[in-house]
């Protein structure tokens, strides 16, 4: 199995099992996904960030496709309003995700006439809506920081009724509108029309988000595209991580019988997997080995113990075992940051909480340690530079491996980086001066550094590994196997893989 068909069989997977879980479609839904994804066989061609941006500066109105499960859609939205409010655009936000009958209790809250927990149950979230809140959370604190008016746009009826509505709604806003409505609302001849024909002078741009046919025609480092000038789309993540957004809602979060608004804001929405997480992360595992051909026995990688906060208890004896202070005191800030973690030379991994994203980086962690204990690799967490040699080396590994399952994920490069010592590290120029520059860090320091600097390798390494197949990083992937760790290995890494003119990198917006 290559990564394309590990990436096909994990898309097939989750597509298919939010299929089974959707219930009956009426026959107005059934229409409306079958001209979507007619639309979505559309010719488009390659854009850009330049593109798009000066689109949206010219129109008058902004459709923004919203998949309602999935948090990087909202994102995106949020990065839009962010680029109007640097403009000084004047703006309004309108949603789908409440009724145009709660205008009055949006008001409200805008105003801080009421609190979080009353505007959501006035406009009775849960009920009509109750997908991810902490979703939409973020839009209405940028609205009330900057001002910015949010207009209700959902009604009842079928379907055309409520584009009819919405229609009517948006074209009475005097001010340019930022709309984010459900993406089958947003084909050409369904809201688009019906704006255009109450208004033939509005300019409206179309911004459909995540098409997956598109995923599968386009090189992964393409992430804008168009269909025309005013109709684009924000390919920024595989369609199999939507699916499985959605999959998630209706395991976890659809008629919740057990539903806390209170709970649920505290935990910002995200709830547990059940037990079958070890299942899914043995069988992630399990795939990823194949594909990197690691040639590890399934009997060894299924052996492993996998906590979350609700065995926060027993994780926390575990630590209070260890004997090395230093060891102890850094795992436990680890667990009060929610990070993920292994225990020192064992395969008990801690997350908090799950998400499909959390779990492959888990599993390359898994492969590291698992890597490591074959290796016999040895790990002094008294000696700075090997202690930033394993936290740089588990973290390209982990890395690595997330973005052969998404190949999507971004990190902060050379001009993101705000933390000197990181900058003066990829500059270094021998071991000697990497060993000066660390000597006073502590294992937090060393961690946290190393987080970044194995991100930024990992990303490089897939870019030039996995995208163009050189033999140079073939042979540094065979290195980072046979795992040393200790300041030579760790000055080589970064000398073998910084070796282009990284200062002008940057991470994509989108």
């Amino acid at each position: 199995m290559n990564i394309e068909e590990l990436q096909r069989a994990i898309y097939k997977q989750a597509k298919q099992k939010a299929l089974s879980l959707k219930c009956e479609a009426s026959k107005e839904l059934s229409n409306y996904l079958e001209d979507q994804q007619k639309s979505a066989k559309r010719k488009f061609s390659i854009s850009n960030e330049k593109e798009l941006k000066n689109a949206i500066e010219q129109s008058d109105i902004i459709l923004v496709g919203d998949f309602h499960t999935f948090d990087q859609n909202n994102k995106n939205f949020l990065r839009i309003i962010t680029k109007l409010i640097s403009k000084n655009s004047d703006f309004v936000i309108a949603v789908e995700f409440i009724h145009n009958k709660y205008q009055h209790v949006v008001d409200a809250f805008l105003n801080d006439e009421i609190t979080e927990i009353e505007f959501l149950e006035e406009i009775k979230y849960h009920d009509s809506w109750h997908f991810p809140w902490p979703h939409y959370k973020s839009f209405f604190e940028l609205a009330k920081r900057f001002k910015i008016d949010v207009v209700a746009i959902n009604s009842d009826g079928a379907l055309p009724d409520r584009d009819q509505f919405a229609a009517k709604i948006i074209n009475s806003i005097n001010k340019k509108v930022l709309v984010f409505i459900g993406e089958l609302h947003i084909v050409a001849d369904k809201l688009p029309l019906k704006l255009k024909k109450m208004n033939s002078n509005n300019d409206i741009l179309v911004i459909h988000q995540n098409i997956d046919d598109i995923f599968w025609e386009l090189k992964q480092n393409q992430y804008i595209v168009k269909f025309n000038d005013r109709e684009f789309s924000l390919q920024t993540s595989p369609p199999w991580i939507k699916y499985e957004s959605l999959n998630y809602w209706f395991d976890y979060l659809d008629e919740d019988p057990d539903f806390d608004l209170n709970d649920y804001i505290m935990n910002q929405g995200v709830l547990l997997f059940n037990s079958s997480i070890n299942d899914n992360f043995f069988e992630i595992t399990k795939r990823i080995s194949e594909v990197l051909q690691l040639e590890i026995d399934h009997s060894i990688l299924e052996n492993f113990n996998l906590y979350d906060h609700q065995s926060l208890k027993k994780v926390l004896q575990k630590v209070n075992l260890l004997k090395d202070k230093n060891i102890h005191d850094f795992l436990e800030k680890q667990l009060i940051n929610g990070a993920i973690f292994n225990l020192p030379n064992s395969r008990i991994y801690y997350c908090s909480t799950y998400s499909f994203n959390r779990l492959v980086l888990i599993a390359g962690i898994h492969l590291h340690q698992i890597i490591t204990e074959s290796n016999k690799a040895f790990i002094d967490f008294n000696s700075q530079s090997s202690s930033l040699s394993y936290f740089t080396q588990k973290r390209i590994f982990s890395y690595l491996i997330s973005k052969l399952i998404n190949p999507f994920r971004k990190c902060d490069r050379y001009k993101d980086i705000h933390q000197n010592i990181v900058k003066d590290i990829i500059d270094c120029n021998s071991d000697d001066k990497l060993e000066k520059i660390i000597e006073d860090l502590n294992l937090e320091d060393l961690s946290d550094i190393g987080h970044i600097l194995g991100s930024y390798m990992g990303e490089l390494l897939y870019e030039n590994l996995f995208l163009h197949k050189m033999k140079k990083y073939i042979f540094i992937l065979e290195c980072l196997k046979d795992t040393n760790f200790d300041k030579i290995t760790l000055y080589f890494l970064i000398r073998s893989i910084f070796n282009h003119n990284y200062t002008n990198d940057t991470k994509r917006i989108f």
